[in-house]
């Protein structure tokens, strides 16, 4: 009677050892469930940041190249424009030089016969002015 007291109990104590370990086993699964879906939820997150930030670079990224690209272009008309004011300088220079060239040898030419007109006269070719 004792060794089948004790064999109930035994059985008892296994079948509640078994049940112990299930619940264990259930609660384990359910912790794992739940970190994998913090875990795919964090990735999600930060997979999320990764574009937002991507994004924000190449907007920034376009808005810089289009100032660069802006700012060339201005030089590139500032220096085009100080180019067209010394060509014009200089063709007014060179017109008002002619014209006093022409001017002396037409008055030399009622004065005398034969002008002479000498390479040393004329003004040098790129005469730069101070402004």
């Amino acid at each position: 009677r004792e060794t089948k007291r004790m064999m109930k109990l035994s059985k008892e104590a296994q079948a509640k050892a078994s049940l112990i370990q299930e619940k264990e086993m259930k609660r384990k699964r359910r912790e794992d469930q739940r970190d994998a879906r913090k875990r795919q939820k964090q990735e999600e997150e930060d997979d999320k940041k990764k574009a937002r930030i991507e994004e924000r670079l190449s907007r920034l990224k376009m808005h810089i190249e289009e100032r660069l690209y802006k700012e060339a272009s201005f030089q590139r008309e500032k220096v085009v424009l100080l180019l067209a004011k010394n060509l014009n300088k200089e063709f007014s220079r060179r017109r008002k030089a002619a014209e006093m060239l022409a001017r002396e040898r037409i008055e030399d030419s009622f004065q005398r016969k034969s002008p002479q007109v000498e390479i040393q006269d004329l003004p040098p070719l790129a005469q730069q002015y101070d402004e």
